[in-house]
């Protein structure tokens, strides 16, 4: 295959499917993608024949026209495969072809069942094998389908008519290009072909049995080569592409991507300082509270675990909150801690937990607490070795269902927070907007061509959008709960 023109819009490699219809994409040489099965020991068939007839026109704005009709021939083993999986290159020198699929048969003019994924066209049932020789008839269409190269001051059809991605030989293959008959009264150069792999220079015998018909053919093609027809005509023979107003745009887009990428994330980095803002004012309602002093004793009738739970969202929590709670048990003569094993260079000091005063007159979460270390609610003059903790898939699983416990007692027992969540129904509606607006922008970044540069604003959009849905049912603190702040 010559390097010189390495684009093609629809060179076409069809590789026969192994044990399912998906399979693993190989990028070709050229704009062609094969498919094939997991496997290499699918690829031990023939194709006895592969013609492609062409039909080359142009319509009334004088652009390039083209219909195709594949014709392959395949001889599989029983139990094998279940199917043909062209992949069609929809894109010719950046522009789109206009693609069409007209249809997909046997030779008896009898449908196949097919489906699509993607640009890949699946031929066959994936629960049924086919055997012995088959033969498949696929018809299309397309547009624009020639160049204008300025290093030959032609109008150039220049086609990888068969592409070199295929694993299995190629026992017979031909060309047939009719031209219309304004085509055919032109004059042109004469057809070259060009056959073998990738940057091969091999030529194949090209004939025109009449004015508006050029054929070639090669008798035998080894795995990963292809065919390549080129034919020249006069400069305004055919109508340049015009780009459509998308592609204009897409253009402008791609120039402007980097630009929109750094103001995104720039502007991402704000949204997110400011919904943290919005969150300390709504939630936390730091607009009301005053001087804060530094107290050295527990909020009465407030255990520290709560107090802890309370401010832990506003970042005022250092350390453990667990630790805090039994420095606090101690200084209250609850319980005493004792040392069993002092800290040594190699390992962590160890510490019994002894409870010295009736546990009762605690509070409900620090009395759950002391539950789950001890496994039960402990009596005056019962010890425990934490060490006994680390790793006890019991005591975990004691401590799982704390939070929601604490949470409870929080919000309804001691009413330190605001369940109507009153003040942030309008974080809510706007979180509900803005993931709104950004489900319609994936959307159409996905079926709109030229919106597509714009898909990385999805997930940051995303993200955006929780995190003020996250402030919108969050529950503000509420008078006592301020307090407390």
């Amino acid at each position: 295959m010559r390097t010189t023109r390495v684009i093609s819009a629809i060179g076409v490699c069809l590789v026969l499917l192994g044990t399912a219809l998906g399979a693993v994409p190989m990028q070709a040489d050229t704009s062609v993608r094969a498919y094939s099965s997991s496997s290499s020991s699918k690829d031990n068939f023939t194709i006895t024949k592969y013609a492609v007839d062409m039909e080359l026109g142009r319509d009334s704005e004088k652009r390039s026209t083209l219909k195709t009709k594949l014709t392959i021939t395949a001889n599989f083993p029983p139990e094998q495969n279940h199917g043909l999986a062209p992949e069609f290159v929809t894109q010719y020198k950046g522009h789109h072809t206009s693609f069409a699929l007209g249809s997909v048969q046997d030779e008896n003019g009898n449908d196949y069942e097919y489906s699509w994924s993607g640009n890949t066209l699946r031929i066959g049932n994936k629960d049924t094998y086919v055997s012995g020789s088959k033969t498949y008839v696929i018809t299309y269409t397309q547009r624009d389908v020639t160049w204008n190269y300025g290093d030959t001051q032609k109008n150039e059809f220049y086609w990888d008519v068969i592409g070199t991605s295929w694993r299995v030989p190629i026992s017979n293959a031909s060309i047939t290009l009719k031209l219309s008959p304004e085509l055919a009264a032109i004059s042109r150069t004469t057809p070259q072909c060009y056959t073998g792999k990738q940057g091969s220079r091999t030529t194949c015998t090209v004939t025109s049995p009449s004015v508006d018909t050029i054929t070639a053919s090669v008798g035998y093609l080894p795995p990963y080569a292809g065919m390549t027809l080129a034919v020249g005509f006069p400069q305004g023979t055919f109508a340049e592409y015009k780009k459509t107003p998308g592609e204009v745009f897409q253009e402008r887009l791609e120039a402007f991507l980097p630009l929109i990428f750094f103001v995104s994330m720039l502007v991402l980095g704000l949204v997110s300082s400011l919904v943290y803002w919005l969150y300390q004012r709504a939630i936390g309602r730091s607009k009301e509270l005053g001087t804060i002093v530094p107290e050295y004793l527990p909020p009465p009738s407030t255990s520290v675990t709560t107090a802890a739970e309370i401010v832990r969202p506003f970042r005022m929590v250092k350390g453990s909150a667990m630790a805090a709670q039994m420095i606090d048990w101690a200084v209250r003569h609850y319980i005493r801690l004792i040392e069993v094993k002092p800290k040594t260079f190699f390992s962590r000091a160890q510490y019994k937990l002894e409870v010295v005063k009736d546990v009762s007159s605690l509070h409900p979460e620090e009395q759950e607490i002391l539950g789950d270390i001890f496994g039960h609610l402990p009596a005056v003059g019962e010890r425990i070795n934490l060490k006994t903790l680390r790793n006890n898939t019991s005591y975990a699983f004691r401590l799982s269902d704390n939070a929601k416990k604490l949470d409870n007692l929080i919000d309804h027992t001691y009413k330190l927070r605001d369940t109507s969540r009153k003040g942030t129904r309008g974080f809510r509606i706007l979180a509900s907007v803005l993931g709104a607006l950004v489900l319609v922008l994936g959307a159409a970044t996905m079926f709109v061509p030229f919106l597509s540069g714009l898909q990385f604003l999805f997930f940051p959009g995303i993200f955006v959008a929780i995190l003020i849905g996250k402030l919108g049912f969050a529950k503000p603190l509420s008078d006592k709960g301020l307090a407390l702040r």
